[in-house]
Order: structure tokens, then C-alpha cells, then sequence
């Protein structure tokens, strides 16, 4: 257990291990963009390097769209 400092706040260390990012396509169509790609790749890369899992990316519309579940992770 970490520490209390004197506003409360608890020092210490955070153990993450995986994490994953949503969002919504308000057009409704859930398919991911050439952003979407791009901006998976770089978190990706960057959990990868802090030793983190990206357990998933999905997208909502009028139904969703997940990476995990197309393989695209």
C-alpha cells in the first residue's frame, strides 16, 4: 500500500495491466476510419512499451465494432 501525502491523495505506484478505448461514430456507422487505424497502431505501440495490454478498441454506432473481434489488435 502506498502512502497518503498531505491532501489525501495516495502516492504509489499504479498496476496496469491492460486497457482498452471507446467511442462513438455519431454517423452511426461503426466501421473504423483511417484514423481509427492509425491512432490503434499508436496506442498500441505505446502500451506495448509501458507493458501494458490494449485489450480492445471498439467503436459504437448503430451497433458496434470491436478490434479485438476482427483481429485488427
Amino acid at each position: 500500500m502506498g502512502k497518503w501525502s498531505r491532501t489525501g491523495h495516495r502516492r504509489g505506484r499504479l498496476h496496469i495491466t491492460g486497457s482498452f478505448t471507446l467511442h462513438n461514430h455519431p454517423s452511426g456507422d461503426p466501421t473504423p476510419s483511417r484514423e481509427d487505424m492509425d491512432i490503434t497502431k499508436r496506442l498500441k505501440e505505446a502500451a506495448d512499451l509501458l507493458g501494458i495490454r490494449l485489450l480492445d478498441h471498439v467503436i459504437i454506432g448503430h451497433h458496434h465494432c470491436s478490434f479485438a473481434d476482427q483481429g485488427l489488435l
